[in-house]
Formats: structure tokens, C-alpha cells, sequence
């Protein structure tokens, strides 16, 4: 079976020629220009403007801020480490400090003890009578030879006190002994010893605040009496 044939006559469109597309181009550049552009405000711009640089300082502040951040954690570590090395730095040195504060506070308090009891005894001498009764309160009742050993001013005031005759007939002897310091007694007996010494006394007092290691300042030869 043969195509039909279309003959010349029949066809209604004419052929596309390069002018035809040209003229075409020309009308849409010319419609693109003749349709009317909107215009910005001044306040539209300042927006636009405004958005841009909030969004320029929001990227770069993320990245400063991190950035920041690990700088800063960075620091306070070396300065914690630093701290911490100076602390321990000072902890002996502060040991050794405290060590010798005590001790002179120890020294400082035998040597103000010693003076207050020196001003008390010649306010009131009497008061070594309170040491002597105290210091034979302590003995068995069966001591027998006791000698009460007073310093020589001591010695006489208990003397007096007393009213004792040494030839009289007593169970004890007041013994002059001037090494001892004013208020200090020391009691013999055949068996029996009491130290009742200002030294031993404040020796007492300060063993028990401060412990048994601190009786060698009691005794220490550059301890001003």
C-alpha cells in the first residue's frame, strides 16, 4: 500500500526560516527590559545589609568561640598545675616553720612562767608553804628522815611559818639547797624522792599540752632561769 501524497496546495504553514528566530530573540530581550524592576527602600537595604552581617558574625564567632574556648581551658590548666606545684613547694618549708614556732613558744612560755611565778612569789612568799604541804601530802605515812630541800630565802620563811626549832624532835628537816630557784622544794626520804621544782613543775605542765619530746626544753642549759 502506497504513503498518500500531501500536495503543495494543502499545507497552511510556510517554512522556518533563521530570520524567524532572530525576530523571536528580539521580542523576549525586549519584553525582559520593558517589564517594570521593583525598587529596594532604604530600609529593605539596611535589612538585607543588617542579615548579611549577622550571618558573617554568627559563622565566625562559632568558630572563634570554640576556638576560644579550647585556648582558655588550655590556660587554666597550666596555672592549676602551676598552683598546685607551688604548694607543694612550700609544704615542707611550712612544716619547718611550724616546727620552730613551736619550739620558741615553748621556750617563751617556760620563760614567762618562770617570771610570773618569781612576781608572785614576792607578792605572796607564803605560797611556797603551799608547795611544801602539797610535796608532803604525797609521802607514805610511814616516811621517816624527810628533808625538805628550799632555797635559803624560801628556807627561812617556812622556818618562820612553822616556828620550827631545829633541835626539836621532828619527823622532818628543812635543808637549805640554793641551786634550787625561789618556789621550788624537793623532798628526800630513805626511799622516796619528790620533785616539786619550778623546772619540774612547769616541765609537768607543759608535757601535758604538748607531749613528752617537748621535757628537753625544761632542761636546756641556754633557757634563761
Amino acid at each position: 500500500m502506497s504513503d498518500p501524497v500531501i500536495k503543495k496546495d494543502q499545507v497552511s504553514s510556510k517554512p522556518f526560516t533563521l530570520n524567524d528566530l532572530t525576530e523571536q530573540q528580539s521580542e523576549n530581550v525586549k519584553t525582559a527590559f520593558d517589564s517594570p524592576i521593583k525598587k529596594l527602600t532604604v530600609a529593605e537595604i539596611g535589612d538585607i545589609e543588617e542579615q548579611a552581617r549577622k550571618e558573617g558574625y554568627d559563622n565566625g564567632f562559632n568558630e572563634g568561640h570554640k576556638d576560644g574556648l579550647i585556648a582558655g581551658q588550655a590556660d587554666v590548666n597550666a596555672k592549676v598545675r602551676k598552683f598546685t606545684a607551688l604548694i607543694k613547694s612550700l609544704d615542707k618549708p611550712l612544716e619547718l616553720i611550724d616546727e620552730e614556732v613551736i619550739e620558741q613558744l615553748v621556750k617563751l612560755s617556760i620563760t614567762v612562767s618562770r617570771q610570773i611565778i618569781r612576781r608572785e612569789l614576792k607578792i605572796d612568799p607564803g605560797q611556797v608553804m603551799a608547795v611544801v604541804r602539797e610535796s608532803m601530802s604525797i609521802l607514805p605515812a610511814s616516811a621517816r628522815d624527810i628533808r625538805i630541800y628550799l632555797h635559803p630565802e624560801d628556807a627561812k620563811l617556812v622556818r618562820e611559818i612553822l616556828s620550827v626549832d631545829e633541835d626539836g624532835d621532828r619527823p622532818w628537816k628543812i635543808v637549805d639547797d640554793p641551786v634550787l630557784t625561789h618556789g621550788s622544794c624537793q623532798i628526800k626520804t630513805e626511799n622516796s624522792f619528790i620533785d616539786a621544782s619550778v623546772e619540774q613543775r612547769l616541765n609537768q605542765v607543759i608535757s601535758d599540752l604538748l607531749g613528752d619530746e617537748r621535757n628537753k626544753d625544761l632542761n636546756d642549759p641556754s633557757t634563761p632561769d
